[in-house]
């Protein structure tokens, strides 16, 4: 029934009806059953912390087939917070690594939006500070460790000001108002992965050659030489249009000057050439 891109959701609150439906890669049932498991792929379970057990033959078997993506628990009441270890134990549920507590439907619209558009790996479900350690969790449930102090932005800001965070309505990103930090999913993996450093890495470079190629392309179009662009060094120039560096906003300024033309227009320009890239 699914492709190894979809996933099948069940919920067991009937508010989450009000916005929970099939679409893209999400597959909506309304029941849990043998045959469902052995024809859908994989699984986000939207509980209620005291129907657990209702649901738990299901989602253990789901889980020891690696098939079950989240459980995501929705907590009858703030004071159910500190019951859930005893809640899943009624349950005989096991703390799953993929089970998440939460209030509301804020945080399961998020993980299914992300699903459904095929971004789990990408989109953040959840995040907390504790002990000057960043956490995070993507929506496919993979969890993100990160020191604060590794990252410089949050560096500057005090102990105080880190615990001030919002995470974006669709999980693009984490924000810090006091210091107006955005850090996405790449931007958490970057830190704390050398693969995936060296991979953006790379693809920075390739965009940088890019961009450079893309300006002397407009140059030799227009037919500047190197040494008429006022302010901006042969050297420089050279530089940029290597991909060395990016160019400031003031030097793509002169840059446009030097064309006849204004910056809107120059980088309209630079959007469109072809490059051999």
């Amino acid at each position: 029934m699914n492709t190894a891109a979809e996933v099948t959701v069940f919920a067991q609150d009937a508010a989450s009806t009000a916005w929970l439906r099939s679409g893209g890669h999400v597959h909506v049932v309304r029941r849990m059953d043998a045959e469902l498991l052995r024809s859908a792929g994989s699984f986000l379970v939207l509980a209620l912390a005291s129907r657990l057990p209702e649901i738990a033959e299901f989602v253990t078997a789901a889980n020891h087939r690696h098939r079950l993506k989240g459980l995501l628990v929705l907590l009858d009441n703030a004071a159910m917070a500190t019951w859930l270890p005893q809640m899943l134990d009624r349950a005989n549920l096991r703390t799953l690594r993929n089970c998440l507590s939460h209030h509301g439907a804020v945080l399961p619209r998020r993980v299914v939006e992300a699903w459904r558009v095929g971004a789990q790996d990408d989109l953040l479900a959840d995040v907390t500070v504790s002990n000057e350690t960043l956490f995070a969790l993507t929506c496919a449930m993979d969890r993100i460790e990160v020191p604060m102090a590794s990252i410089p932005a949050l560096k500057r800001l005090s102990p105080a000001q880190r615990q001030h965070f919002e995470v974006a309505a669709d999980g693009n990103y984490v924000y810090w108002p006091d210091g107006d930090v955005h850090l996405d999913v790449d931007a958490l993996r970057v830190v704390v992965d050398p693969g995936h450093r060296a991979t953006a890495m790379v693809e920075h470079a390739r965009h940088l050659l890019d961009l450079g190629q893309r300006v002397r392309a407009v140059r030799v179009a227009h037919g500047v030489r190197k040494a008429s662009v006022n302010g901006v060094s042969d050297r420089q120039l050279r530089r940029i249009e290597s991909g060395e560096f990016f160019p400031r906003v003031e030097t793509l300024t002169k840059l446009a000057e030097a064309h006849g033309l204004g910056l809107s227009d120059y980088l309209n320009e630079i959007a469109n050439v072809a490059t051999s890239i």
